[in-house]
């Protein structure tokens, strides 16, 4: 296939002549087009690359290492690729307020963002970028600064009828959110509509807004792989879970990830369920870990340090409020208050947890121990702390449990 060159041409993007751009694009047989950085608003030339690029499927649009400023939102089309020269290398930004994602993918299907820096600041509403009824999308190898509301969003909005469906983001940045809602929103989120997600190698830390580094919300299926929750400039909770609907289960793996310096380290909240291995709770100064859904979930070969809180006295590094949950084969090292505790208080009767194979060394706490059923604490290493007490605790079983100087 011949090249073609794209010379320069003067555009127009919402009605509004757009500055003298340069769009020097190369179309190579492999399907790339490249577009280099330009004085003013480059979206009307990354718009144009992008409408070609749609037109011969596979086609990548590379943008070269520099600064694009743009008004309004990229939308990626099926089956395109839109790559910058490396995070911090190609840097998107806005040269106005906008009330919308910076990029975005809706309703498609093939799509990949990879290689940029995408920078919020001047945003309002939504966040840097937004996958919405996506099937097969990824996000490689970006990082967002500045988002608002959320930094990465894989879901669907209301007006959508579909889902977003194997989708991955992964060896991505999140940092310096400056809003968020509350409204199960997070600096990287699998949201409402998001189906079999993978998040994986991916940082969030620095949230301005103070607000859930991670999320999965009514997002079935979603993976947390060696991600990273650093609550060191910022952020409430690393990892927080929940779905709408206590018949409605909402399955979460969470394996291998880093939780810290936050005020809680993760939360298995409404109809979660969470399968967490091999994951590292450090000063998280409230609760490490907090089960409190519908569902059971299992900790296997977890670290516990200097989790639970001084001032509440049942916060520990694993607080129970919810039954037939299991944490097993983990270590507990100084943590506040004790190292679980079981709160009967709570929204659910206490029922079916298991405390097995594990190294505790700050002890369990039974908390309005009425209505704790069922418990089992086994096989233990009670390293010094003494087991607790159970004059007063009913249908508790405690076997193989060995206590340590």
């Amino acid at each position: 296939m011949r090249n073609r060159w794209l010379t320069a041409f003067r555009c127009k993007s919402m009605g509004v002549t757009g500055a003298l751009v340069l769009l020097s694009a190369v179309l190579y047989a492999q399907n790339v087009i490249k577009v280099k950085p330009v004085s003013g608003n480059a979206r009307p030339a990354i718009a144009e690359a992008l409408r070609q690029a749609q037109q011969q499927k596979g086609s990548r649009v590379q943008l070269d290492a520099g600064t694009y400023t743009i008004d309004s939102t990229l939308y990626v089309p099926s089956g395109v690729q839109l790559a910058g020269a490396g995070i911090d290398k190609t840097i998107i930004s806005l040269a106005t307020p906008l009330r919308g994602a910076l990029v975005a993918s809706h309703n498609t299907s093939d799509v990949t963002v990879t290689g940029l820096t995408l920078d919020f600041a001047k945003g309002i509403n939504e966040g840097c970028l937004v996958f919405a009824n996506v099937q097969n999308g990824r996000v490689e190898s970006v990082k967002t600064i500045n988002g608002f509301n959320y930094s990465i969003w894989i879901g669907r909005f209301n007006s959508d009828k579909g889902v977003s469906n194997n989708c991955e983001v992964s060896n991505c940045i999140a940092s310096g959110q400056r809003n968020w809602t509350g409204d199960s929103k997070a600096q990287i989120i699998a949201g409402d509509g998001s189906t079999n997600t993978i998040i994986r190698n991916c940082v969030s830390e620095h949230f301005n807004a103070n607000g859930d580094l991670f999320g999965a919300d009514d997002a079935p299926g979603t993976s947390f792989i060696r991600c990273t929750a650093d609550g060191t400039g910022g952020g409430n909770c690393g990892i927080w879970l929940e779905g709408n609907g206590k018949n409605k289960l909402v399955d979460v793996k969470i394996d291998s990830c880093t939780v810290k310096d936050l005020f809680e380290g993760i939360g298995v909240s409404e109809s979660s369920e969470a399968n967490i291995t091999n994951t590292t709770f450090t000063n998280c100064r409230s609760r490490g870990l907090w089960f409190r859904s519908y569902h059971p979930s299992v900790a296997d070969k977890c670290k516990f340090d200097h989790c639970g809180s001084a001032s509440q006295s049942y916060y520990t590094a694993v607080h129970f409020e919810s039954s037939n949950n299991v944490v097993s084969n983990s270590k507990f090292n100084d943590n506040a208050n004790g190292d679980f505790s079981i709160f009967t208080g709570g929204r659910y009767k206490i029922v079916g947890t298991k405390i097995r194979n594990n190294a505790i060394t700050k002890g369990i706490r039974f908390v309005f121990e009425n209505g704790i059923d069922s418990t089992e604490i086994s096989g233990n290493k009670f390293i010094g702390c003494l087991p607790p007490n159970l004059s007063n605790v009913k249908r508790v079983r405690m076997y193989k449990n060995v206590q340590m100087n």
